[in-house]
Order: C-alpha cells, then sequence, then structure tokens
C-alpha cells in the first residue's frame, strides 16, 4: 500500500513536471 501511494505521488510529480514543462515552452513561444 505504501509502495503503491510512492508510486502514484511520483507518476503524478513526473505528470505536472511535464504541464509546466510543456506550458514553459508555450509561454516561450508566445513571448517571440
Amino acid at each position: 500500500m505504501f509502495t503503491l501511494m510512492k508510486n502514484n505521488e511520483l507518476s503524478t510529480l513526473l505528470i505536472y513536471q511535464n504541464i509546466d514543462f510543456k506550458w514553459q515552452r508555450l509561454m516561450y513561444f508566445l513571448d517571440k
């Protein structure tokens, strides 16, 4: 159970980092 929670947290973190990265790229393109 604890391991599952940890894995879930990790995947959620990765998803948010991915969204953040795409958002930064989008802002960069809009800025040009």
